[in-house]
């Protein structure tokens, strides 16, 4: 004996029929068209593009994935801003998390903290302002009150270990927030 379909069930089943064929499609053209992923530009695996933020009076602002050993001259080119008559700096070779800021003269300097960390470039522990130490995971504001202490009362860090002088950090604690850091001793 076979009970009778309301409208409701009938409904019900054709809504389920749809969706799995739906969720079928999907997975069928999915496996069958895999996409090939975003790629990284000058990027190969073994070597990664030099990071570079351009500011100031261009339309050009922004940031830019540039190949290795590129000067500035390059760069204005790729960025399609004239070419600037400062013949020292035509030449020098930039380096991931410089800003090359365009103004009546020719000027460099760093990419913020924010944006260094959101492109996954370190800070130097060194130059780190407080809002900047405070950007970093795993960091808040008395962590980073120590650690500008630790430096105004000794000196420069030598190394990113040093901070397990500061109560707090330990070495499990350093091994989470030491990729967020770096340690320049030359400047």
């Amino acid at each position: 004996m076979s009970l009778p379909l309301t409208n409701r069930q009938l409904e019900g089943s054709i809504v389920l029929v749809v969706i799995t064929s739906v969720i079928y499609v999907t997975v069928f053209f999915l496996y069958r068209y895999p996409s090939q992923g975003a790629s990284i530009p000058y990027g190969n695996g073994t070597s990664y593009p030099v990071i570079v933020e351009l500011t100031g009076d261009t339309e050009h602002k922004g940031i830019y994935f540039i190949p290795e050993n590129t000067t500035i001259s390059d760069f204005l080119k790729i960025a399609k801003v004239e070419d600037i008559n400062d013949l020292e700096k035509r030449s020098i070779k930039l380096s991931t998390g410089v800003t090359v800021n365009i103004g009546n003269q020719l000027s460099m300097g760093e990419i913020s903290a924010a944006k260094r960390l959101l492109l996954n470039i370190p800070i130097d522990i060194n130059r780190a302002s407080l809002n900047d130490l405070m950007f970093v995971p795993g960091i808040g504001e008395k962590t980073a009150w120590r650690i500008i202490h630790l430096r105004e009362s000794s000196g420069k860090l030598q190394k990113i270990e040093d901070l397990m002088k500061i109560p707090g950090i330990k070495e499990k604690r350093l091994t989470r927030i030491k990729e967020y850091l770096y340690v320049d001793v030359e400047n």
